[in-house]
């Protein structure tokens, strides 16, 4: 992960607050009230058997060097070099009214080493990550209600996932509802993603938008998640996950090639299958993504129009073989990612179709490499991995990965779907670049997680060709490593 997304944690958080309003006033009037409710428990007639508290602290130095390739001109937050620690407490509290009315509530703080002020200084870190009420057998048995801020994840996390790896980590503002049945489950879930209109009382400015009727100058610029998400597991041994994901965004502005982009209607039709063969000895997955719809492609003079028909498509398949006879159970595996990219990103004309695929809301994190490099967006990704677990709780890994472009014309999107270096518009080269990780876990003292890794890029072609600065190229490898440390109750 980069420096920028741990200090500038909006990048990563989905709900966005106006200042003044922020996260951190709101979550310490609920640790009040939380305190408040413990205090006068005989009030409540709270039962401390159903009363479950948890915590977790983690530390975590992070070292990147050349994180610009060598490029001197990149004097923003994403310097050459980067050195910090993140700091993530969490508070968890959990209540279960009754067998089937349960409540939590989850407290985080997140903060950078040095990153405050002064050291007599406090500012507002402190975020509500999750905040549910949750109802079981509701109307009928194996029926499960989530209403709050909580947190999602599906299969791999390649469309939707929880990013714990981040110091934020993703929380949705969702309503979850999940039937579960013996031969599987199916999730229906909407999410508010993004909400312009807090206040319930915004109208778009006739100066900024000249033309709009006053009906069409209201608040309704948000964006909304729609999931629908099947588990079917009545093969032993194979779990089949089909989804359709849609996300609506009725804002304005922007880039087309922005993470979760506005104004646009994409569909995802995918499947995802996860099983094994020959005893444990060969494990598998598989998952394949179309998306279609309209979006807006941003030219001067056509904003608000949804002038693009949506186009895209990605795939991953991963194989392993377990040496489950050997000590420290070695695993040898290979596996090819691939997402569609457009041969018009690197031009001022985009017109037709838009077929870069859109990362939505994963965890990419290790999936394409450790470093956080790549996302699931105009990629090609081979890699090849080998895993021994030296005791039960102790597991090391070595990954090689071998980048490529999908399209020379479209750009390198980086772990969080935002452009990492831009393709010129002559660009030929589709080499981005390999990665070497080794990475390292082990659990001591019950409760206390250690986590080790290093990771170095070899530049590529594209990048020579791309990251230019005076008519000059760099091309400068990359090296990252981390030491993390998680401790809990």
């Amino acid at each position: 992960m980069l420096a920028q997304d741990l200090l500038c944690p909006q990048r990563m958080v989905l709900s966005r607050r106006k200042k003044g309003t922020g996260a951190g006033a709101s979550s310490i009037r609920a640790a009040l009230f939380a305190m408040v409710l413990l205090q006068n428990a005989p009030l409540f007639a709270l039962d401390s058997e159903n009363l479950n508290i948890s915590a977790e602290i983690r530390e975590r130095y992070e070292g990147r060097v050349n994180s610009s390739f060598g490029n001197p001109n990149d004097t923003g937050v994403n310097q050459n070099n980067q050195s910090f620690v993140g700091s993530r407490t969490r508070l968890n509290v959990g209540y279960d009214v009754s067998p089937d009315i349960n409540l939590f509530l989850q407290l985080q703080d997140t903060r950078a080493f040095g990153a405050e002020p002064g050291t007599i200084s406090n500012t507002q870190n402190l975020d509500l990550h999750q905040g549910y009420f949750q109802v079981n057998n509701m109307f009928l048995d194996g029926l499960q209600l989530r209403v709050g801020r909580q947190a999602i994840a599906f299969g791999n996390h390649r469309v939707i996932g929880d990013v714990e790896w981040s110091n934020v980590a993703r929380s949705f503002d969702a309503v979850r509802m999940t039937l579960n049945r013996l031969v599987g489950s199916l999730d229906l879930i909407w999410a508010r993603t993004r909400d312009n209109d807090v206040d319930q009382i915004t109208i778009r400015d006739p100066v900024s938008f000249p033309g709009t009727p006053a009906e069409q100058r209201k608040g309704t610029d948000d964006q909304n998640l729609y999931i629908a998400y099947g588990t079917f597991k009545g093969i032993p041994t194979v779990s089949v996950e089909p989804y359709w994901i849609f996300l609506v965004d009725n804002g304005v502005g922007g880039s087309l090639l922005a993470p979760a982009a506005t104004n646009q209607q994409r569909h995802t039709i995918g499947t995802r299958v996860d099983g094994t063969l020959f005893a444990k000895h060969l494990d598998y997955t598989m998952e394949g993504d179309y998306q279609f719809g309209k979006i807006a492609s941003q030219r001067t003079g056509g904003i608000g129009v949804r002038d693009l028909d949506i186009n895209a498509s990605a795939f991953a398949a991963k194989a392993g073989y377990n040496f489950l006879e050997l000590p420290w159970l070695p695993r040898i595996g290979v596996e090819y990612d691939f997402a569609s990219g457009d041969g018009d990103n690197n031009t001022d004309d985009q017109r037709g179709n838009f077929n870069t695929f859109e990362n939505l809301f994963p965890t990419n994190h290790a999936l394409m490499g450790v470093m956080d490099l790549m996302g699931w967006r105009n990629m090609q990704d081979l890699s090849l991995s080998f895993k021994v677990k030296p005791g039960p709780k102790t597991g090391i890994s070595m990954d090689y990965h071998m980048f490529r472009l999908a399209n020379r014309k479209d750009n390198w999107y980086r772990f969080n779907g935002e452009v990492q270096i831009q393709s010129s518009a002559d660009n030929q080269a589709a080499s981005i670049g390999q990665e070497l990780d080794i990475t390292a876990f082990t659990t001591v003292k019950e409760t206390v997680k250690l986590g080790a890794g290093w990771g170095h890029f070899f530049t590529g072609e594209f990048i020579e060709k791309n990251n230019l600065a005076n008519s000059q190229s760099f091309t400068t490898d990359q090296d990252w490593v981390y030491v993390m440390a998680t401790v809990g109750f």
